[in-house]
């Protein structure tokens, strides 16, 4: 299976920055007794759950298919994919060690495929980084995050979706430990790439909007 991984968002906003991690290589319409073809229907289940906020069918999914990618490909895509999916749902569930162990695992899969600056390493650290922030380890947070901030910058440029969303949680850490200022700064590059993608009146922007405003309320004026 050739390199081909596409993200599609767990939930109902694509503003969300957490995502799952599909391999999107996988042909169609094959029969569903072959392990990738039974890996791609359980993850698309998992990922469709997620979007319903039923995380207990989702992580029921999410299982079997790590179980599927665990015994057919344990040294291909859909294993550390897997893995990133399942931390997700624990993670939207609050169960931050079992989250925190899977995403470790998926990074040390994805690190030693593709290199320490790949986009499927910093997707993963941008999960990750939400985990700790989570949690209230916010310089680990701030650690993950900005190193998913410089791949995503060098390998897609400042302007691109998935920079912009970094963007947005890392300026959401920095809201959480008042460094009003630095959050404004990074609110208003993630705006000014999402008005472009999804136009300026979205109302899939009021999330980010509302942190914008409350970081410019609160920010030292600028000289």
């Amino acid at each position: 299976m050739n390199r081909s991984i596409s993200a599609t968002w767990a939930a109902t906003s694509p503003v969300l920055a957490s995502w799952a991690i599909l391999v999107s290589s996988i042909a169609h319409g094959q029969s569903t007794t072959k392990p990738e073809n039974q890996w791609y229907t359980l993850s698309q289940a998992g990922t469709e759950s997620m979007r319903r906020k039923d995380y207990k069918a989702a992580e029921e999914a999410f299982v079997r298919a790590l179980k599927v990618s665990e015994l057919s490909d344990p040294k291909g895509l859909r294993l550390p994919a897997t893995l990133n999916n399942l931390a997700l749902v624990y993670r939207f569930e609050s169960r931050y060690d079992r989250a925190e162990a899977l995403y470790s695992r998926s990074l040390t899969i994805f690190e030693a495929k593709y290199g320490t600056t790949s986009s499927e390493v910093a997707a993963v650290l941008q999960n990750l980084a939400i985990c700790y922030r989570e949690q209230g380890r916010f310089p680990d947070a701030e650690a993950k995050f900005l190193r998913a901030l410089n791949i995503f910058i060098a390998n897609l440029g400042p302007g691109s979706l998935k920079t912009a969303y970094v963007q947005q949680e890392l300026g959401r850490l920095y809201l959480r430990i008042h460094n009003y200022s630095r959050a404004q700064e990074l609110f208003e590059k993630a705006l000014s790439s999402m008005e472009r993608r999804f136009g300026s009146t979205s109302p899939e922007l009021r999330g980010l909007r509302a942190d914008y405003a409350t970081a410019r309320k609160n920010a030292s004026p600028r000289h």
